[in-house]
Order: structure tokens, then sequence, then C-alpha cells
């Protein structure tokens, strides 16, 4: 705890001497260093991250690029100065441009395996924000990359605003001097004392499903196989796995067979551990089948009969294949899920015509239509537009947002007469629905009454017309 508060003290004096914004080249300088650490120490980066995690070598490698990518729309957001928006009108002021403004002394607590995305990216993030920045974990130097990451850190990042502090707990954390917290954790357990302070921002990447629909049509089963082997076990991290497939009855057989040649020619395909998941099916080690018998749910649990097998099998890093009459089916039994779902990917040739049905209908964090992406975990607890998405961490999230209004508003009338008179009609009554759209029950209704009444009188006025005729003609 002493060398925690030792460390804070230190960034805010660097926060006070202004080492950060003070050095105009302080943010690329850094930013620079970090892309340095990464690249010089790769090869020790990867193999430590994927001897603590066992997973293979080359899934950190494409982490690492995901990183370098991000490091890059920093940089080239520094040196453009995009920090600063266009000049937007607002109800209360006139004209006015909203620049982003570092924190201050910024502290990430980072508890997630995965360091390079949710620990280096969000350190860079910050930097960018130009933040006196704290990175803490609560992994120790008995971690090999976080070992590694404190031998290596002085000699690429400054070590009088850029700081690491490993083995940290809640009980070390205290609010004062400290301008923003995040917290980058699957759960609130771990920091849940320090989620009350108003500065502490809470980052989830809870673990959930990511699941793939396969509904009617013609399909490209090569394709969609090679989509959905390329999403197991061994071929991403396991919070990027694909947790199951739903597939029609007629479909299981060509899936299957396309999924085992996928296995045959795959030079990194490898054996899962043999286990036995009760109600399934073994296809090929890693990859179950429910059987027509599954609809029982687990004794003394209120998980969903689905979510037990889902959690099975994601214990056992292998696919869950699921058989439905319909994508309804599937959508019901995803709404009935506890856990987040993170990814719905729809791979039937259709899929583009019934996105928008099955996004009203399942709360998935993203939808993907004919390819199976990787998870995009659900940082941001508000909506965000669509420029930020670039980085898995925009600036924004380290920057607060500083208004800077160029001309007065627009000064209203002091008389009540006149007040009104200025918003009276500025809304618009709404229109009539128009015919062919949507119309309620009761309405139904009465089309429905009229349209029988009507039938019926002219039923009958043709029943006496042809009644009067025969009787005619008979007399």
């Amino acid at each position: 705890m002493a060398l925690f508060q030792s460390t804070v003290e230190k960034a805010n004096a660097a926060w006070l001497a202004n080492y950060t914004v003070g050095d105009k080249r302080w943010r690329l300088q850094q930013l620079h260093g970090l892309h340095r650490l990464v690249i010089d120490n790769r090869d020790a980066i990867v193999s430590s991250l994927a001897q603590e995690s066992q997973q293979p070598a080359f899934l950190y490698e494409r982490e690492i690029a995901v990183f370098v990518t991000d490091l890059q729309s920093y940089i080239s957001k520094v040196n453009s100065n995009k920090f600063t928006s266009s000049c937007v009108r607002s109800t209360t002021f006139g004209p006015v441009t909203i620049q982003e403004r570092p924190r201050g002394v910024c502290l990430i607590i980072s508890n997630v395996q995965n360091f390079i995305r949710f620990g280096l990216a969000p350190l860079a993030a910050s930097i960018a924000a130009n933040n006196v920045t704290i990175m803490a974990t609560s992994a120790d130097h008995n971690n090999a990359f976080i070992s590694l990451l404190s031998q290596k850190w002085g000699k690429y990042l400054s070590p009088n605003t850029l700081f690491l502090v490993p083995g940290i707990s809640a009980a070390d954390i205290k609010e004062d001097a400290i301008n923003h917290i995040a917290v980058i954790d699957s759960s609130t357990a771990t920091f849940s004392t320090i989620l009350q302070y108003p500065e502490t921002h809470f980052y989830s990447v809870a673990e959930g499903y990511n699941v793939a629909i396969i509904d009617e049509g013609k399909k490209d089963w090569e394709t969609i196989a090679k989509q959905i082997y390329s999403s197991t076990a061994n071929m991403k991290l396991p919070s990027d796995n694909l947790s199951a497939v739903f597939v029609r009855p007629e479909d299981v057989s060509e899936l299957r067979n396309e999924l085992r040649r996928q296995r045959a020619t795959e030079k990194n395909s490898t054996d899962s551990n043999a286990c036995q998941i009760p109600d399934c099916t073994s296809w090929d080690k890693d990859t179950f089948s429910l059987n027509s018998n599954w609809g029982e749910g687990s004794p003394g649990t209120t998980d969903s009969p689905l979510e037990s097998k889902l959690r099975q099998t994601q214990a056992a890093g292998a696919l869950l294949v699921v058989t439905v009459t319909s994508l309804e089916k599937a959508l019901d039994l995803l709404s009935g899920l506890s856990s987040p779902i993170l990814q719905v990917a729809l791979l039937a040739p259709g899929s583009k015509r019934v996105v928008e049905y099955a996004s009203r209908w399942t709360n998935a964090h993203t939808f993907s239509v004919g390819s199976i992406q990787s998870v995009l975990h659900p940082t941001f607890n508000t909506f965000i537009s669509p420029e930020p998405l670039r980085p898995v961490f925009p600036t924004t999230l380290f920057s607060r947002a500083q208004i800077i209004a160029t001309k007065s508003s627009e000064a209203l009338p002091s008389s009540v007469p006149a007040i009104r008179a200025s918003y009276e009609k500025l809304i618009p009554p709404l229109k009539p629905e128009p015919r062919g759209e949507r119309i309620g029950f009761f309405t139904q209704a009465e089309y429905l009454i009229k349209g029988v009444v009507g039938t019926t009188t002219i039923l009958a006025a043709v029943g006496l017309y042809f009644g009067a005729q025969s009787f005619k003609n008979r007399y």
C-alpha cells in the first residue's frame, strides 16, 4: 500500500509540473515508445502470454497486430490534432466546439488475462488523451508477462509520467489525488469497494455467448464450415470462441460432414481432451450435438436447459450444435439465456433480410451478417457514435469534455405571450397513419364487422333477386 501511495504522489507531482501537457511531443514520444516496447520484445511477450493461458502463440500475434493498428490510429489523431469537434449548435448555448481535455492522473486497473487488448490498449488511449497514467494489475511478478513488462518499462516509457504497479488490491486504492479510475475486469467482485467512487468507471469484459444461426436457403457449406471452424478452440482466444451453432434438422448432416473435412485439412487442427457432455452426441471431440431428449434442466439450478449445456461445453472448450426448426425458435432459446449474448452471426443466404427482425427480438451486443467476427466486448455503458469504434478504447474514455462557446445564443423574448409563440408551432401535430400501415385491434375489428355486414347484405340481395326471378318464371 505504501508503494502505491508513493506512486500516486509522484504521479500528482508530474501532473502539477505539466510534464504531459507542457510538452507537445510527449504523447508521440510515449506512443512510439510503447510501439517499440512491443515490437522489440514481441517474441518474449507472445511466448509468456501463450504459456500463461495455454493457448497457441499465433493467437497473440494476432492481438499484437490489432494493437499496433489501434496504436497507429492514436498517433494519427495526435499528429492531426483531432481533439476538437466541429462547430455544433446547442439549445442552451450558441454555436460551440467541444474539446477533449486530459483528466489528470488516470489509474487503469486491468484484471484480464489478455493484457495486450485490455491493458496496453487502454494505456495507449490514456497516453493519447495526455494523462499521467498509472497502469495497475492484480497479477504480480510471478506472472511472466508482468515480470517482462516491469523489466522493460523504464527503457521505453517515461518513468516520471507513466507508472506500472503489479500486485495491486482494492485495499491499496484511495480516491484522493486520482482524477479518473478505469477498472477493466470480468467481475465487479474484486474491486467492488472502489466502484462506489465517482471517479471510477467499470468496463466489463464478462464472458458471454458467441453464437451462429444457419437459417433456410441454399448454402455454401464449405465457406460456412471454414468460418465456424476458424472460430473454435485453438483457432481463437477463449473470449472469442464460438459457443453454439443453431442449424435446421435437414442441414445437420451437411454441417457435420463439412466440419470433419475442415478438421482434416487444417494444419493447426489439434484434438481436444476427450470429454462427455450429458444428452449430447460427440462429433469430433470438440464438437457436440444436442440429443432430442435435452429438454430437462439441471436439477437445483435456475439455468435454462440450453444454458446448462452451453456452460458445460464452454468449460470443455467445445462447440455446441443445436437443432432448431426455425429462426424464431433459435431466437426464443437465446432470449431465455441469463448470460450476455456477445454476438449473433447470421450465416444463411437470406440473412440480410432477417437481421432487422433478429436484432429487435434478441438483445445481442453485435450482429454479423454472412460472417463471424471477433467479439467486441461491451466495454461501453452508453450509446456511442460509430467514429470511436476504430480503436477498442477511444481516447474519449480517458478525456473530459470542454465546451467553447464562440457566439452568444439568440435572446428569448421577455413577455409570456412572445415566449409561448416562439415554440407554439415548433412541433407539428402527428400525421394520421396512412392506409395499409399497421392498425389497432379495434380498428381491425371494425373493418371485419363492416366487411361481414357488407358481404351478408350483398349475398342477401343476390338471393332475393334470383328468388324473385325463379318465382316469376314459375308463375
